[in-house]
């Protein structure tokens, strides 16, 4: 097996791992609580993209808050029972919209 597909599994893995883990704390915590989580940490990012664009080397922090706000969608996704196809089929249409804006041919 190669490097890359080895790397692809252990992807996997922790895919289902993270999936599994923000199942327990939705079943813990609730919708409520965790969508306020959720709105907090993502003030956190805005506010670590805000000292990037002023030129603070905040690489780190601002990749700890998206990796925050990315587990708390994710949990988001699973209260409301939204696919990943689904999601994602939304993410594309949203892509394929800012293409057509900006005159980018895909």
């Amino acid at each position: 097996m190669t490097d890359n597909r080895r790397e692809g599994v252990r992807e996997v893995r922790v895919n289902e791992r993270i999936q599994k883990m923000c199942e327990l704390a939705v079943a813990k915590w609730g919708y409520g609580p965790q969508c306020v989580i959720l709105i907090e940490e993502c003030a956190e990012l805005v506010k670590e993209a805000c000292k990037v664009l002023r030129g603070m080397e905040r690489q780190e922090k601002f990749i700890e808050e998206l990796a925050d706000v990315c587990v708390m969608c994710k949990q988001m996704q699973i209260v409301l029972q939204v696919s990943d196809e689904e999601l994602e089929a939304r993410m594309e249409a949203k892509m394929l919209r800012t293409m057509k804006r900006g005159g980018i041919k895909v």
